[in-house]
């Protein structure tokens, strides 16, 4: 598999309130890793690629909810028996103060993982 990603990604959770644009149905799950331009969530069922998603959720040190509209992008069936399903997704709407959180919030937690790997420094 090709790496195709733009932007440096965390190992974080977080929960995640999302609904299939167009549907009024709710659904809250977990996000497992998270960048500026996406992230990966386990979902309890089967969900279509290329589906959008409404997403709404929190990142530590934030108060305020960040709202974003995402495309499935891959889509992987695991051995767990509470998340079988994790997907990919691609932010394609988002504010750009809320993608500014997202940087700062990535960039913070790379920076606390490993200094010398922060972005802007030179290796």
């Amino acid at each position: 598999m090709i790496e195709q990603r733009q932007h440096l990604r965390i190992s974080k959770s977080a929960i995640v309130r999302f609904r299939l644009s167009g549907s009024h149905l709710g659904m809250s799950s977990r996000c497992e890793d998270i960048s500026e331009g996406g992230m990966r969530l386990a979902v309890l069922q089967r969900l279509d690629l290329g589906m959008t998603l409404d997403l709404n959720f929190k990142l530590e040190d934030y108060a305020d909810l960040i709202s974003a509209k995402a495309k499935i992008v891959w889509q992987d069936i695991r051995d767990n028996s509470y998340y079988p399903f994790a997907v990919g997704l691609k932010f394609f709407k988002i504010t750009a103060a809320d993608s500014k959180k997202m940087h700062d919030y990535v960039s913070k937690a790379i920076c606390k993982e490993d200094p010398t790997n922060a972005p802007g420094t030179n290796r």
